[in-house]
């Protein structure tokens, strides 16, 4: 029995890491907002036990970005609050990072795929006012497990959403 629960604690502590990714992208939700949000960029999440461990860079934002940002959403797709804050480089291009441990809240909603990285600029700042459907920073995109990408025009299988 105590060799059993020996196995146990060393299998769970050497545990692989997890690896999740997201495409940063942009979605202008008014045709006011159009000059201000576009750009995209890449993000790698790897998750070792509790801890997040967060990577990428960015390209094409129209102004210098200003923050970034995990927000947790209530489903996948759909907005949320700030939950974890990134270092970002202050440009129109640069990068993005963060190491993070976790709670089990935010562990969870990692798991369920509602957490999502928000990078906002200065002409985008990311604030909220009335009803809205996508997050409103400059771009964003939802942390998913790792999988392969298929190019432009040909279809993704598996499990997966929101590249």
């Amino acid at each position: 029995m105590a060799l059993g629960f020996v196995c146990l604690v060393v299998s769970k502590a050497h545990a692989a890491p997890q690896v999740f990714t997201t495409h940063l992208e942009s979605v202008a939700l008014s045709a006011a907002e159009r000059p201000n949000v576009n750009g995209e960029g890449d993000v790698r999440a790897v998750l070792d036990g509790r801890t997040l461990t967060i990577s990428g860079t960015f390209e094409g934002l129209p102004t210098p970005a200003t923050r970034a940002r995990i927000f947790r959403g209530i489903v996948v797709g759909a907005p949320g609050e700030p939950i974890l804050d990134l270092t970002v480089s202050s440009g129109t291009s640069g990068t993005i990072s963060g190491t993070q441990r976790l709670t089990s809240d935010q562990l969870a909603a990692l798991r369920d795929e509602k957490l999502y990285v928000q990078i906002d600029s200065v002409g985008a700042p990311g604030t909220v006012s009335g009803p809205f459907l996508a997050p409103n920073g400059t771009v964003w995109g939802w942390l998913m497990p790792e999988h392969e990408v298929q190019p432009p025009d040909v279809p993704q299988s598996g499990n997966w959403f929101l590249q």
